[in-house]
């Protein structure tokens, strides 16, 4: 674009305007109304410059050409839509958590026991294993609930037959007589398989035991099985206590949580030994909440 000032006009010069032509076509002209930086452009003839749009609008007007706005829309639209996409997603996962954890306080199943005051709920795990039978409940004296749990487990022995986990004690406190110690427990336990030692007791540091998750081999075909493997407990006080077990398989989801005080009751299903067959001791265990 060539530039120069002239006078167009006496009228023009003493309104402080002046023309802009390009080099392509002197006839066609751009009007700067105003001096310097604060000039307006104008598109036309400087004898004719009221009858022309300004710079401004001759570029919106070409923004908003059909051109233009179809791909500002394109843009837009995709840009919506993404953005909806990931609000989906975000809510989808917000909603999936909210149930979990709903999930997690109301599904303690009700017991038939629970009419004579023996326990108020039952907590489950959805990923134990199916071999052997279930064993009988062993409960805490009345008042006393579980705030430390030991593992029976037998350890790998590279060749050979692996049982992993074979029996889980409770050990029960007396919540009105202070923290709990050895000399304060009592030991209950359900079935236990054959093989393995004791491990050291774990403690909530407060309060007492109110859900569980299971560690579980899933079934190997005709390699050694070892069913469940190790086992982790929440307490009501915060504490997350994982069980010394070995470590085949996953862990499943977490258990319900009581809905009274705290966990009482033990009832494990394990297999009784199989000969010269593969063994796989403790496959799965229910515990109980009293209120």
């Amino acid at each position: 674009m060539r530039s120069s000032c002239i006078n167009p006009s006496s009228e023009l010069l003493l309104s402080h305007k002046c023309w802009m032509g390009t080099v392509d076509d002197p006839t066609r002209w751009q009007h700067i109304a105003g001096m310097g930086s604060n000039c307006t452009l104008h598109l036309g003839n400087p004898h004719e410059p009221s009858d022309h749009p300004t710079l401004v609008e001759h570029i919106w007007n070409q923004v908003t050409s059909s051109k233009w706005t179809k791909v500002l829309l394109i843009v837009l639209g995709v840009s919506l839509v993404l953005a909806l996409g990931g609000l989906s997603v975000l809510g989808f996962m917000y909603v999936n958590v909210l149930m979990q954890l709903s999930s997690q306080e109301t599904n303690c199943t009700k017991s038939p026991e629970c009419s004579n005051g023996q326990y108020a709920c039952q907590l489950t795990v959805s990923n134990g294993r199916t071999w052997g039978i279930w064993g009988f409940k062993d409960m805490c004296p009345s008042g006393m609930f579980a705030s430390g749990f030991s593992l029976k487990v037998k350890r790998p022995i590279g060749t050979g037959d692996d049982t992993a986990l074979n029996g889980i004690r409770l050990h029960c406190v007396d919540l009105s007589k202070g923290p709990s110690d050895s000399q304060k427990n009592t030991t209950i336990e359900s079935n236990v398989g054959n093989w393995g030692e004791w491990t050291d007791i774990q403690w909530c540091h407060s309060g007492v035991l109110k859900s569980f998750q299971l560690r579980v081999e899933s079934p190997q075909g005709d390699k050694d099985d070892t069913a469940a493997n190790n086992i982790r407990f929440t307490c009501t006080g915060g504490d997350v206590l994982e069980g010394n077990g070995t470590n085949w398989g996953n862990w499943g989801n977490w258990s319900p949580k009581c809905l009274g005080k705290g966990i009482c009751g033990i009832q494990t299903r394990v297999e009784p030994p199989q000969g010269s067959g593969d063994n796989t001791a403790l496959n799965d265990v229910r515990m109980f909440c009293c209120d």
